[in-house]
């Protein structure tokens, strides 16, 4: 958008340029328009390389978000591992609680039948 506003101000200046050499009087018409002609170079040169900044921080910032979001997925994927780790140990050390009180409960009934 701002390249073809610029480009369109390049031929109204280019029209100024050519109506500035039609003037046959001692004037320094040409030398202003020489100067605007400067001007107009170097902010068309800033903006050029400011675009090219703008586009660069785009695609870094493109690629900043893709690692980001692998990084995410990463993690949650770490997280949930160790949640189903904890769940099934959890479930383990239940089973296995509840297997000793039993034995515990058959060995103390066992005892004490045996001491009567």
């Amino acid at each position: 958008m701002f390249e073809a506003d610029c480009e369109s101000k390049l031929n109204q200046l280019q029209n100024i340029l050519a109506k500035s050499q039609t003037i046959s009087c001692n004037t320094n018409a040409s030398d202003e328009v020489d100067a605007i002609h400067s001007r107009w170079t170097a902010l068309h040169d800033q903006v050029t390389q400011r675009h090219a900044k703008l586009q660069k921080l785009v695609t870094t910032w493109h690629e900043y978000n893709a690692l980001s979001q692998d990084m995410c997925n990463w993690m949650s994927n770490k997280e949930r591992e160790i949640k189903a780790m904890k769940d099934q140990s959890g479930d383990n050390l239940e089973s296995d609680q509840s297997k000793l009180k039993v034995k515990f409960i058959i060995s103390y009934t066992m005892m004490n039948f045996l001491s009567f």
